[in-house]
């Protein structure tokens, strides 16, 4: 299959194994007809490289800097962008709403390039690997940094979780490969302090019934919707990504 006009970064099944997608230092992401060998379609992602990933968007132009991985959570509908902006951001790609809505940003959970990403099973927590040595676990429900897990002495070049979601596995650049069991980490006294220090209650979401979390001093009525869920809204008070 030819198409591509720089290195091909990575490639991989999707869409039940129909089709072949993948990303490239030409800064396109390609999707690919599995039986035939053509592109069916392009992804334009401008000034950044694209070194790993899953699915793209049309447009990513949230991120500042390189697009280091990408993943879906297993309904197809979300994307995580990961970037060597220290950033992660959640688009919603089933609807295309990202377009003029621009994603939700999780920050503040390293302090170097991110280079990994990938959802649980039920899309509840995201597992991040960055430059900084270090794993980050990430609360969908709330998109806030829950736990970062060090150990590590080099950067961390993929993390993903077992089936059964109690276990991350984690490599680096350190030679090394660990797991780390998460069965138990809302027990965790920094985890519980940081759920204190917010003071989370749980509400259930009015559209998909799920449970999920928000400060004590947010109005539950306000917020009846979980964040994916609000994601969808189609009035969504979030500026177009050419504002971004």
């Amino acid at each position: 299959m030819r198409g591509h006009t720089d290195c091909v970064n990575r490639c991989k099944l999707c869409c039940q194994d129909q089709k072949i997608f993948t990303v490239s230092n030409d800064k396109t992401a390609k999707i690919w007809n599995i039986d035939t060998g053509a592109v069916l379609k392009t992804y334009n992602c401008h000034d950044m490289y694209i070194t790993s990933g899953d699915v793209s968007p049309d447009n990513t132009r949230g991120h500042i800097n390189v697009i280091s991985s990408c993943c879906m959570d297993r309904n197809e509908r979300w994307l995580c962008t990961a970037s060597w902006d220290k950033t992660l951001q959640v688009w919603d790609i089933s609807t295309g709403m990202f377009r003029s809505q621009g994603p939700v940003t999780l920050s503040k959970g390293h302090e170097g390039s991110v280079s990994c990403c990938n959802f649980t099973r039920d899309g509840t927590l995201l597992v991040s690997g960055s430059y900084d040595q270090t794993v980050t676990l990430w609360d969908m429900e709330t998109c806030m940094h829950k736990l970062s897990l060090k150990g590590h002495s080099d950067w961390v070049t993929d993390c993903s979780f077992s089936e059964d979601q109690k276990w991350v596995i984690s490599c680096s650049k350190d030679k090394t490969m660990r797991l780390w069991n998460i069965e138990d980490t809302d027990h965790i006294p920094f985890v519980l302090e940081q759920r204190r220090a917010i003071g989370l209650k749980m509400v259930n979401c009015e559209q998909c019934g799920k449970a999920f979390s928000i400060a004590q001093l947010e109005d539950a009525r306000e917020l009846s919707l979980c964040v994916f869920c609000r994601l969808a809204q189609p009035n969504r008070n979030v500026p177009a990504l050419d504002d971004v």
